[in-house]
């Protein structure tokens, strides 16, 4: 096998390599978006009524976590 040829093979399989790394690079960025998105989706924004209930009780109970708030105001 000639210098030429394996300076040519090496090369080949070192681009093969460079370019299995992009390729996995760009599923991995596409994967986090999809990932950041369904947690979004999950826990999402909150709606008007319970913005007003944690307001309520950041005001009247600010010791209580909003769990323990909602469990002491009924909701």
């Amino acid at each position: 096998m000639s210098e030429a040829i394996k300076n040519n093979y090496f090369v080949d399989v070192g681009l093969n390599i460079v370019k299995g790394f992009i390729v996995l690079g760009g599923l991995s960025a596409i994967f986090g978006v999809f990932l950041v998105g369904a947690l979004f989706l999950i826990d999402g924004p909150l709606d008007a009524h319970t913005k007003q209930q944690l307001e309520w009780c950041e005001q009247y109970h600010p010791e209580l976590s909003f769990s323990d708030c909602s469990l002491e105001a009924g909701w």
